[in-house]
């Protein structure tokens, strides 16, 4: 059983949420009033536990599928497959906390280098030493250097992990001026990155090694990306446009670029899509208390503007969230891209 919170999570229902003196099963339908358009309040205060009985009874029974159906708990639409049995069967293997890595994904750094750097970490860029272990080719000479059986991940940088670690947080941070401080990271990025492709240069094409070209190259990247300007476009004439940062933060601005009226809210979600989702149902029910109408709202989550044109929420467990969401947009004529 799935009930939604007032903070907007939903909580999976368990023999822990029963009250332990209660021998006689009950069923749902138990639960609910004569009409079924609302909550028992007094049996469902006699067979949960306090806490669960106020939250279940704070919910909206309206909102509740029409008909019951069965979810597999870890998977975003319910349904079962291999690949998330595979997933659930590894979760303590793959849940293991790695702070280099997580570094390495907030990092204000392009995907391509972060992906570059994530691989350095987890051994998987194809250095010979990694080839020899999947297919037990011979170990080749290193192609920066020439070090005979030197081409592995320990002759290119001596510890993966801890070079990650040193360039966020350098020992030497509080000398630096805070540009060069928020360029350290983007610049020790590129530079690992523009080796990596001198070293398969040389690998691959047998190009020498010339460090003063590779300097150059380097000094010549945009290393660091700052913060963007942000581009909002102005709505259609007569419309309203919102913009959505972050988990819940809005903008309303008119057809004109001027800025109607903004709000932000504290959302806990267990995941990006309900974060997402959470954002848009306060920014529409903020439209709603503002009175204003014709709102078009904006969103980079395409799995959720996919779920609102096909009528289904893509994750079972925001259905709450989503269909409180679906009925508020109907009923402001507001549009979501």
């Amino acid at each position: 059983m799935s009930i939604n919170q007032p903070k907007m999570m939903s909580q999976l229902m368990h023999k822990g949420h029963l009250n332990p003196l209660i021998k006689s099963p009950a069923s749902l339908e138990d639960l609910t009033d004569i009409d079924a358009s609302g909550w028992n309040d007094q049996m469902v205060e006699r067979v949960f536990v306090p806490a669960t009985a106020s939250l279940i009874k704070s919910s909206d029974r309206n909102l509740l599928p029409v008909m019951d159906v069965a979810c597999w708990k870890s998977s975003k639409d319910g349904s079962f497959s291999l690949k998330v049995a595979y997933w659930d069967y590894n979760k303590s293997q793959f849940d293991e906390k790695n702070e280099a890595c997580r570094r390495i994904w907030q990092s204000n750094i392009h995907e391509r280098f972060k992906v570059f750097l994530w691989k350095l970490c987890q051994d998987a860029l194809p250095f010979s030493s990694k080839l020899q272990s999947l297919f037990g080719k011979p170990l080749g000479d290193c192609s920066l250097c020439g070090c005979e059986s030197g081409d592995d991940v320990g002759h290119f940088v001596l510890a993966a992990r801890d070079l990650i670690s040193w360039l966020s947080q350098p020992p030497f941070q509080s000398l630096l001026q805070p540009k060069d401080s928020a360029r350290f990271f983007p610049y020790g990025a590129v530079l690992y990155h523009k080796l990596w492709l001198v070293r398969n240069d040389a690998f691959h094409n047998g190009v020498p090694v010339d460090l003063s070209s590779l300097k150059k190259n380097i000094d010549q990247s945009e290393v660091c990306r700052g913060v963007m300007e942000i581009r909002w476009g102005l709505p259609r004439p007569g419309r309203v446009r919102v913009i959505e940062f972050g988990a819940g933060a809005v903008v309303f601005f008119d057809s004109s670029g001027g800025i109607l009226a903004c709000g932000a809210k504290k959302i806990m979600t267990l995941d990006v899509l309900q974060g997402e989702l959470e954002a848009l149902l306060f920014g529409v029910s903020l439209a709603k208390d503002l009175q204003l109408v014709g709102v078009d709202f904006f969103t980079d989550n395409s799995l959720l503007v996919k779920g609102l044109i096909d009528k289904s929420s893509p994750s079972w467990l925001s259905h709450f969230s989503f269909a409180k969401l679906y009925e508020l947009l109907v009923s402001l004529d507001c549009s979501v891209s």
